[in-house]
């Protein structure tokens, strides 16, 4: 047959309908082509569908970023408008925000101050980027699936149980503290900068799958260890308040601030770190603290150690010292011009020379126990 004379719909089983647009199969189709154009079809129609605005007051939405405010203009019973009204008005600081770009949320920031959802919708098609639920309750249906786009996430404070992240695997920044979580699985977030997961109810936190972590926070929970092994970018850690008994910091020379208040250690090594500024590590049972290794020091707090000895002449730039309640019966703050604030009180000093503090502007010792050599340009009581 010759090609001018041939029929397609005798060889497809396609049968053209004038003006329609649109080619479809008799009954006589094969399975596998209906199949085919049936999913052609579908996507036509939700290409359509995603690429409409819908205008909600001064603002023009796409079809899926419409669908969810409207959906929770449902479940709180109030117009679409005073919905995107509320979203927009949160006071938060920028990077948590409502925001709204051509036509699409790229953050979103949910607060049952302002709004009260009870769930979640599923709902394809949005390209939120940052998202923010501040709900103070245990949310139902928490399911990221439908924020593939999702790099910061902050759940704080929902009384969440469990945290499953393998629906966001392009997260950067997690806030989950003051939760309910007893674990959290971060293999699928390989991408990770930054992790606040304090106040919660772990016993232990890999970080073998977040090598890019620079920022952790992880005070206040159960951890008896931490490995810090995979994670060499660190520059600032706080876990204070767990049940540490010792802290390998070797893997990190980059820490420009450590807090480990509030655990068990009786040593702390400090690598050769020579960004850190600010060290915390109050309440613990230190007999003694070796500062040779952090010349750029700035604030030093110790509180509530067994300290019988701290030799600051490594630290020049020590602008504060808190070491209260230790077994210190000397303090040699000569060569401390920079030193502002002072704390000493709960040691068994009998003598406390100030002469060449000439910054200094907060003291605060056992002023009925302690002799004090004071400048003669201040009076401290």
């Amino acid at each position: 047959m010759s090609p001018e004379n041939s029929n397609p719909a005798e060889e497809t089983g396609l049968q053209f309908h004038p003006g329609s647009g649109l080619a479809r199969l008799p009954n006589a189709g094969t399975p596998a082509l209906s199949e085919i154009i049936n999913r052609s079809l579908f996507h036509v129609q939700t290409s359509k569908a995603l690429g409409m605005r819908h205008r909600i007051g001064e603002h023009e939405l796409y079809g899926p970023d419409y669908r969810l405010v409207c959906a929770w203009a449902e479940d709180v019973r109030l117009t679409p408008e005073e919905v995107l009204r509320r979203l927009l008005a949160d006071d938060s600081g920028y990077i948590w925000r409502t925001r709204i770009e051509n036509g699409r949320f790229k953050a979103l920031n949910v607060d049952k101050k302002t709004l009260a959802i009870s769930s979640i919708p599923s709902i394809d098609g949005l390209v939120v980027e940052i998202l923010r639920l501040q709900m103070q309750e245990a949310l139902l249906g928490l399911d990221f699936s439908m924020f593939p786009n999702l790099t910061k996430l902050w759940c704080a404070g929902n009384q969440l149980t469990e945290l499953d992240l393998s629906q966001v695997p392009n997260l950067t920044k997690l806030v989950c503290h003051a939760n309910q979580l007893t674990e959290l699985n971060l293999f699928l977030v390989p991408k990770l900068t930054e992790l606040f997961c304090d106040g919660n109810q772990l016993t232990e936190l890999d970080l073998f799958h977040v090598p890019n972590l620079t920022g952790l926070v992880c005070h206040d929970n159960h951890l008896t260890e931490l490995d810090f092994s995979q994670v060499p970018n660190l520059t600032g850690l706080g876990c204070y308040g767990n049940q540490l008994i010792e802290l390998d910091l070797s893997q990190v020379p980059g820490l420009t601030l450590l807090d480990c208040s509030g655990n068990q250690l009786i040593e702390l090594v400090l690598p050769q770190a020579p960004n850190l500024t600010s060290l915390f590590c109050s309440g613990n049972q230190l007999t003694e603290l070796d500062l040779c290794h952090v010349p750029n020091l700035t604030k030093l707090v110790c509180h509530g150690n067994q300290l019988t000895g701290l030799d600051l002449s490594q630290v020049p730039n020590l602008t504060e010292l808190g070491c209260a309640d230790n077994q210190l019966t000397e303090l040699d703050l000569s060569g401390r011009p920079n030193l502002t604030v002072l704390c000493c009180g709960g040691n068994p000093l009998t003598t406390l020379d100030i002469r060449s503090l000439k910054s200094l502007r907060q003291l605060e010792f056992d002023h009925d126990k302690v002799s004090l050599i004071q400048r003669s340009d201040q009076n401290f009581k």
